[in-house]
């Protein structure tokens, strides 16, 4: 590979996005880590990345179809709001419309906690999932999308110059 020029790309700073230092209330894990026991439209996880530009920072906010893998909806913002993730999982119920009883998994930041998220869960017919405390494991299939992507996609100096361009 140095032969040919290539190189590892090392992994940046992590940026802590969960804070679930909050009074929201939290529910319990029903997904436990099965990440391969469900059909299209059975499961769905969500999650907030950060992505680093030079105009400051970017939030990603993603809802993945755990029996396919694939992105079902996303939002970006340039503060990580409750809106950044409702407009992702609106995204995603217009693109899939899933039956009632799919499972929507979660961590538990403030933003996946709060009443206007809960709310709409509740419209849509999800079931509610959420992580237990400090094992981020419990959303393992959104963190590995995340690296996949970061890796793919970030520029070699690890940040892009603007938001557009991210």
């Amino acid at each position: 590979m140095r032969d040919n020029g290539l190189y590892h790309r090392y992994h940046r700073k992590y940026v802590k996005t969960t804070g679930s230092e909050h009074q929201l209330s939290c529910v319990g894990n029903l997904l436990d880590r099965r990440f391969n026991d469900f059909g299209i439209n059975e499961a769905w996880c969500g999650d907030i990345t950060y992505i680093p530009t030079k105009e400051g920072g970017l939030y990603l906010a993603s809802v993945i179809d755990l029996g396919t893998r694939r992105l079902v909806g996303y939002s970006f913002g340039s503060r990580m709001t409750q809106s950044l993730v409702v407009e992702a999982l609106q995204k995603a119920y217009d693109n899939e419309l899933p039956e009632q009883g799919c499972l929507f998994h979660s961590d538990r930041g403030s933003q996946y906690c709060s009443q206007t998220f809960q709310a709409m869960l509740q419209e849509y017919g999800f079931c509610c999932s959420m992580n237990r405390r400090a094992q981020c494991w419990d959303n393992a299939a959104a963190e590995s999308f995340w690296a996949t992507l970061k890796r793919e996609t970030l520029p070699v100096t690890q940040c892009f110059n603007f938001r557009a361009e991210a």
